[in-house]
């Protein structure tokens, strides 16, 4: 029998409001800016007030588009050789299941523990509980396939 592939990608499970929000900041950073510019070319405007107009609305416009371009980036992939996830900027996990001593399930977390005595730890925080749920019962339905303990 032949484990079939699973891909779970972040983009696919936003909220449906998620691009009205990131056009909201958008036009918010540009009102913020244009803000900056109309209150600097005022004879009264403070260069202080026009700086902190400018700094929050260049701000809004790259968090917005920073978020795009990485949220797009996050996936968890699992085939019969491995589990590639890739969830958060500093939460990128890629283990082998012949490699795996266990896998310990936690409440939104999976420990996997590598025969070198290493855990590695792939956080599921940012998902929603659903897809935490799903998420796990493919981990678990690849462990029993490839006969990994599973605490």
């Amino acid at each position: 029998m032949i484990m079939e592939n699973f891909e779970f990608n972040y983009k696919d499970s936003l909220p449906k409001n998620y691009n009205t929000q990131r056009y909201l900041f958008l036009i918010l950073g540009l009102v913020y800016v244009g803000n900056g510019i109309v209150d600097y070319l005022q004879d009264d405007g403070s260069e202080f007030t026009f700086a902190v107009w400018i700094i929050t609305g260049i701000l809004l416009l790259a968090g917005t588009l920073i978020d795009k371009s990485v949220t797009e980036k996050y996936h968890i992939k699992m085939d019969e050789k491995q589990l590639d996830a890739h969830l958060a900027f500093s939460n990128k996990v890629k283990v082998f299941w012949d490699e795996l001593e266990f896998i310990k399930i936690k409440p939104i977390a999976v420990e996997f523990k590598v025969q070198e005595k290493k855990s590695i730890e792939l956080s599921l925080g940012q998902l929603s509980y659903n897809d935490v749920r799903t998420v796990k019962q493919k981990i678990i339905e690849f462990a029993n396939y490839k006969n990994v303990e599973i605490n």
